[in-house]
């Protein structure tokens, strides 16, 4: 897997972090990645714990992340775990209105049971008690996003979209932590200097970022790390 930063070495400060908000901020049901969100992928599994620029487990060729925008919060992520943030250059496979399982569709790329098409519409609601009876091709990205943006809370609080992680346009833009003091005793820090190491990159042009208030209810998405004691 090719990973590289999109901006170059003389990448002010806050560059990047405003870039990804003004993402979030504009993010809006679409075809085209850029003009939808951001995307997020939760370090459950889906790459590799040390070396986050590896798949999990060698034989998966894609990971699962949301897409987020300021359309819709509360957006449901769990637990105190790092998450990386995927550039919207990645090849989308197929996406979801709701969480559903890619694991399970390992050998279809996280993409099945059957694809979405547009004789399916009006498309089926969201149901957070089980998967969604289709996966949307990625020209149909806008179609899976507004069934999402039409369901509570309750029925879905996040999308899944499902993306290659091969090929040079995998690139990951940023590290971020949950809110608050707890990082899990340093661990996305150290997942942070590997990647900037491992690249030669500078933490302007890929920055550790916290999760702000945009997480839970309006407001910016990320905000600079915390630092203290």
């Amino acid at each position: 897997m090719q990973i590289a930063a999109l901006p170059g070495p003389d990448t002010p400060p806050g560059f990047v972090r405003d870039l990804l908000n003004a993402r979030y901020m504009n993010g809006r049901p679409s075809n085209r990645l850029e003009d939808a969100g951001v995307l997020v992928h939760i370090l459950d599994g889906g790459v590799n714990g040390v070396r986050p620029w590896e798949p999990g487990e060698p034989a998966r060729t894609y990971l699962s992340a949301s897409l987020l925008n300021a359309n819709k919060y509360p957006h449901g992520l769990y637990g105190n775990q790092a998450a990386l943030v995927i550039s919207p250059r990645s090849q989308l496979i197929c996406c979801y209105p709701q969480d559903s399982g890619t694991k399970s569709w390992v050998r279809l790329r996280g993409c099945g049971p059957r694809q979405c098409t547009p004789g399916d519409a009006p498309f089926p609601r969201t149901s957070h008690d089980k998967g969604y009876p289709c996966a949307f091709p990625r020209e149909m990205l806008a179609d899976c996003l507004a069934v999402f943006d039409n369901a509570t809370v309750d029925e879905s609080a996040y999308t899944e979209m499902v993306v290659s992680n091969a090929g040079p346009q995998h690139v990951i833009e940023a590290v971020v932590y949950p809110p608050g003091k707890n990082r899990g005793n340093g661990v996305p820090e150290a997942l942070h200097a590997s990647l900037l190491a491992h690249f030669g990159l500078t933490a302007n042009q890929l920055p550790l970022l916290e999760f702000g208030p945009g997480l839970k209810g309006p407001g910016p998405l990320f905000k600079d790390a915390w630092v203290g004691g």
